[in-house]
């Protein structure tokens, strides 16, 4: 007997009796069928629950795929009758239909390069597939989603929105925009070697990595099958708790400032072409700063960071919104955010992959390892029949998963999703940075003093050019990345 035998066999009690002694549906019961699945299944008890194991229901479903659509198109035909594909769509697991969603955008992607010569077909749609694919997870069974799932799902959503809205300032959604790097790779590459790397990353892998984004939405819509009634988590998907409002808080705070950071970054990439912060409008430097800007004096004594304006270098007169000649000749931001991360919305970015991670660790976090911060009512009952429904669920757990290794607490398949965006930020940061070092000379004194993405980093770095390095060493680097602003707490504006 398997671990899901303890649910789907014909012992599984329909109701749950508890003031029946011994009768199938009793805690007596419970606890017996859980020991005998237990027994049966020591080789997947390594995790707090079966929802965890990957090789529960993730790896089955992946194995199954190719009979699923043999099921569901058993001759070529089939293909052509969309009743096909709904019959698939409603008869496969959900991860298998997302499996196959994610080989039609790669299919599709790789068919519109090719027409086009734009590597940048996944780039239009980066800020809605994990969308698509989380409102699949959540919505594709056709029944309204658990309280923290919903609550998931409307978080991607805010992603995609400020995401999406980012992506329309920028262009990237004009036609036949391109992102600049995949230019320069291709011109970099023969076309052979460009070519296998369409084929296989700028298509299909790229979609995969979007597709598995949505994993802890596909978690926690496991656990809404029936075989779950009863072996539930510490806090389950169908109550929120103070837990849920902290990682909302923090997902919401995360995008704030990725906000910020991007709005820094365009005011300053319209200034440098002398353009407003909507990069739309030409912008008006007032009369008394041009002079000054020209090398003259102020009659007006324009005081700038709190020196005098005449006292100052042209290249440090504030022009527009804290920024000065000097930063654009440097021809990158290194002011606001940007001055205690290089890349701050990388980082922010990356950041919100975990958050959305989180949701899934502290459904089954049990109190004994953390503090507990979420409502352990397991089936929301109350009195009598509710404590013994949490005790039942609670001895099932223990019985069927007794004692996981505490670090699976914390890590389970869910987290592929932010550990491989992890892996393509830091990659493609690393290749932006070296095109970046190429153009602008400034470009390797900003790596050496601000981190790459933390600010933890910089921090530290910070500590170093103070205490570890010449006063002149420090005075002559801080100088080259803000000018006169070499004090931290007058570099964010």
């Amino acid at each position: 007997m398997g671990v899901l035998d303890l649910f789907t066999t014909s012992k599984t009690p329909s109701a749950v009796n508890f003031a029946s002694g011994g009768r199938p549906g009793s805690l007596d019961t419970l606890a017996q069928q859980a020991a005998a699945a237990a027994a049966a299944s020591q080789s997947l008890a390594y995790f707090p629950h079966p929802v965890l194991d990957p090789r529960v229901h993730v790896l089955p479903a992946l194995e199954a795929f190719p009979a699923a659509v043999r099921a569901s198109f058993p001759h070529w035909a089939a293909y052509a009758d969309p009743r096909a594909y709904f019959h698939f769509y409603t008869h496969a697991d959900p991860m298998q239909s997302a499996v196959a969603i994610c080989i039609g955008f790669s299919a599709w992607c790789y068919g519109r390069q090719k027409l086009t010569g734009n590597a940048s077909i996944v780039d239009g749609l980066w800020t809605f597939l994990p969308v698509i694919y989380a409102t699949h997870f959540a919505f594709g069974s056709g029944t309204i989603p658990e309280p923290r799932v919903l609550l998931l799902w409307s978080l991607y959503v805010l992603w995609s929105v400020r995401l999406t809205y980012n992506a329309v300032r920028r262009g990237i959604f004009n036609k036949g925009e391109e992102d600049y790097r995949w230019p320069l790779l291709r011109a970099s590459m023969s076309r052979l070697s460009f070519e296998l790397l369409s084929i296989t990353f700028i298509a299909p892998i790229q979609n995969v990595l979007l597709a598995i984004t949505a994993l802890p939405v596909y978690v926690l819509v496991t656990l809404s099958r029936p075989e779950y009634a009863v072996l539930q988590p510490t806090r389950p998907t169908s109550t929120l708790g103070p837990a849920d409002v902290i990682l909302t808080l923090l997902l919401l705070l995360n995008l704030t400032v990725q906000f910020i950071a991007d709005a820094q970054q365009q005011r300053y990439q319209g200034f440098k072409r002398g353009l407003d912060q909507n990069c739309k409008h030409p912008i008006t430097i007032p009369a008394d700063k041009l002079l000054l800007l020209h090398g003259g004096t102020s009659p007006a004594g324009v005081v700038t960071n709190g020196n005098k304006a005449a006292q100052l270098h042209p290249d440090n007169v504030e022009l527009y919104h804290g920024l000065t000649n000097g930063d654009k000749k440097r021809g990158f931001i290194t002011k606001g955010l940007w001055a205690w991360s290089r890349h701050p919305n990388f980082c922010c970015e990356q950041t919100t992959w975990w958050i959305f991670y989180a949701f899934t660790v502290i459904t089954f976090l049990p109190p004994s390892v953390l503090v507990d911060l979420g409502n352990s009512d397991l089936l929301g009952n109350s009195g009598i029949i509710g404590n013994a429904a949490k005790a039942a669920s609670k001895l099932a757990t223990k019985a069927v998963y007794p004692s996981p290794p505490t670090w699976t607490y914390f890590m389970n398949y869910a987290a592929a999703g932010a550990l491989a965006m992890n892996g393509l930020f830091y990659a493609s940061t690393l290749y932006s940075e070296g095109v970046s070092a190429a153009k602008y000379p400034a470009y390797a004194t900003y790596q050496k003093r601000v981190g790459m993405f933390h600010p933890v980093d910089t921090l530290l770095r910070g500590l170093y050019y103070r205490f570890l390095v010449s006063e002149q060493t420090r005075t002559r680097v801080e100088a080259e990345i803000w000018g006169e602003l070499g004090d931290a707490s007058k570099k964010v504006n």
